[in-house]
């Protein structure tokens, strides 16, 4: 499992009652991660961070579901 990365959540969050992070890899160097989280709040109306943001589009675009089999056992 040498390709996972560990990451570390940055919330950007400017409204009180709504949740908004992203994640960014623990390698990343303590000036990327200002620059990133700079970024993300600048241009935080560009990005959706609900479904709910998105309307008139159709689920089914940006839904997915893994096909399982239905008495599978679940692997974490």
């Amino acid at each position: 499992m040498g390709n996972i990365t560990q990451m570390m959540l940055i919330g950007i969050s400017i409204k009180p009652d709504v949740v908004e992070h992203f994640h960014v890899g623990v390698s990343y160097s303590s000036d990327e991660i200002k620059t990133y989280t700079h970024l993300f709040k600048e241009f935080c109306d560009v990005f959706t961070w609900s479904y709910e943001e998105m309307p008139g589009f159709d689920p089914n675009i940006f839904v997915h579901q893994i096909p399982m089999y239905p008495h599978a056992k679940l692997v974490h």
